[in-house]
């Protein structure tokens, strides 16, 4: 019979124990949870507020009110908005967002200005992030109210007020300068109904976001 030499057995010891800390370690290695994002990555869960500088352009305004120029030009002056919104990044691809428009006192002129023009746009907005990365470029769709203030300054009978359902499609893109820095730059079509129907809108808004 072949005798078995010391070193083997020492070896054999070895690999038994190695063997055991293996099996040991296994389910924990493979149930393990991956590791938190890290809190300085772009797409990480969380809160962001953003102020922006924002302009507008009503693009049936003109056409609606031509019946009333005696034919004259239309032409509407807006001048610059404030654009607000608070959201939550819910993944690395989605957000959800409450965003705030307002564009106060927008002349409507005929040979003169005949009609001031106020509109606040509320809307909860779904984002959707095409790349994540400190550059990320995004689209987004929601839904709300505006409410419409057109105040009359010749007695022309054209002043109205209201709140109407609202739509919004848009896009844009946010680019990362620190870890809670962001800056933006989007535009969004807002579609209104009922009684603001016409007053359809286009608007850019370039601001800054905080990131928490």
């Amino acid at each position: 019979m072949k005798r078995t030499s010391p070193g083997s057995g020492f070896a054999m010891s070895r690999l038994v124990v190695f063997s055991t800390i293996i099996v040991l370690l296994w389910p924990g290695a493979v149930l393990a949870e991956p590791p938190p994002a890290r809190s300085d990555d772009p797409d990480r869960k969380g809160f962001y507020v953003g102020a922006a500088f924002a302009g507008a352009y009503y693009k049936d305004v003109e056409d609606d009110y031509e019946k009333y120029a005696s034919g004259n030009s239309v032409d509407v002056e807006t001048p610059p908005g404030f654009d607000a919104r608070v959201g939550y990044r819910l993944f690395p691809h989605l957000a959800g967002e409450i965003q705030f428009q307002w564009f106060p006192n927008a002349d409507i002129d005929f040979d003169r200005k005949v009609a001031t023009l106020d509109t606040m746009t509320l809307t909860g907005n779904a984002k959707f992030y095409l790349f994540t990365g400190p550059i990320q470029p995004f689209l987004l769709a929601g839904a709300g109210f505006m409410h419409f203030d057109v105040e009359d300054q010749l007695d022309l009978d054209i002043g109205d007020k209201g709140d109407s359902f609202a739509a919004r499609f848009g896009g844009g893109v946010e680019v990362y300068f620190t870890p809670r820095i962001v800056g933006t730059l989007d535009t969004s079509y807002v579609l209104p109904t009922g009684d603001a129907d016409g007053l359809d809108q286009v608007s850019v808004s370039l601001g800054l976001q905080y990131r928490f």
